[in-house]
């Protein structure tokens, strides 16, 4: 039994599975990041979406510090802190477009995976 023979079975049982992926539209970006709640990190998702909040909620509250406070002393700390907090944040949303790639590139390799198994004798 060669490896071809071993591979072509696996990739028609995900063949369904795949065909069901692709027939849903993830071409726009809200589509995808929904999708990122369905994937294999979904509860990581979860927990980096309430972590976004959290430090878009102290970026406010650093900005509005940053402005009412008299001392120059505060002014630089919530200065260092909203600027932390926007850093934290960006970090944050960047790992989850970084996430919605990751899912983007494993559907069309499993396009791929279904195009080399359909031209397969």
């Amino acid at each position: 039994m060669s490896i071809d023979d071993k591979i072509s079975p696996t990739l028609e049982a995900e063949s369904t599975q795949v065909d069901q992926l692709l027939a849903q539209d993830n071409n726009g970006l809200f589509a995808m990041l929904f999708a990122t709640w369905r994937g294999g990190m979904g509860r990581w998702v979860l927990l980096v979406n309430v972590f976004v909040l959290l430090a878009t909620l102290l970026l406010f509250w650093a900005g509005y510090q940053f402005w009412i406070a008299v001392l120059v002393e505060r002014q630089v700390f919530w200065g260092v802190v909203f600027l932390a907090s926007a850093q934290v944040q960006i970090s944050l949303k960047m790992w989850l477009f970084m996430e919605m790639n990751r899912l983007s590139i494993i559907r069309e390799i499993k396009r791929v995976e279904i195009a080399v198994a359909r031209l397969a004798p």
